[in-house]
């Protein structure tokens, strides 16, 4: 009698939690924990239920702000690009967009020889100009472009250099207008143009 009072019990139990209907306060609190999975989920579950969207909005910050929290930056970009696909004009969008800069340059820092989150900053930049002009933080956009315009400097500067020592000169050239096409303000820097002279010199010199 006793193991069918528990068994009962514990499938009472298991329905309960299947009827429970998420809430932010629990997933606050998993974060507080550092529960970040379980948290994700519940903030998951309160989006899915959320008839406003102002509450899908901060709940996509919530979940972006959790992998902060664990320094999985990529995924934190994918939830702040979200927030901007969704809610453009949203009253947080510019610093949701500086916040999805800083992601990329976080993510600049942890990977080796990969400038693809330096582009990414950059191209970021140039849409945060586009869409907010008038914005107050423009200053912290241009810090961080300045620090993304430096990584594909060096990078580039160093592939031209390689191009040109092992005399592969056409694969310069090519590489030389792309840049000029792409990031204009990029080519013009003192490091690439140097490397252009040298090409045009050992051009002339054939």
């Amino acid at each position: 009698m006793s193991f069918i009072i528990f068994f009962l019990a514990a499938g009472c139990s298991k329905k309960a939690d299947i009827d429970r209907v998420p809430d932010l306060e629990t997933a606050h609190q998993l974060m507080e924990r550092k529960r970040y999975e379980e948290a994700r989920q519940e903030y998951r579950g309160v989006m899915n239920i959320a008839e406003d969207s102002n509450t899908v909005a901060q709940i996509i910050l919530y979940i972006a702000r959790s992998y902060e929290a664990q320094g999985e930056w990529l995924d934190a970009s994918l939830e702040y690009e979200q927030f901007l696909s969704r809610f453009p004009e949203h009253a947080k969008a510019d610093g949701v967009m500086i916040r999805l800069m800083e992601m990329y340059m976080e993510q600049i820092r942890t990977i080796d020889r990969d400038v693809k989150p330096a582009r990414q900053t950059y191209t970021i930049a140039q849409r945060f100009y586009r869409n907010y002009p008038d914005s107050q933080r423009t200053g912290e956009v241009e810090s961080m472009e300045a620090d993304a315009l430096a990584t594909i400097v060096a990078h580039e500067a160093y592939i031209l250099d390689y191009y040109l020592r092992t005399k592969r000169y056409g694969n310069a050239e090519v590489r030389l207008n792309r840049l000029q096409r792409d990031y204009p303000e990029l080519y013009e820097s003192d490091k690439i143009q140097k490397q252009n002279i040298r090409l045009q010199e050992l051009q002339s010199s054939l």
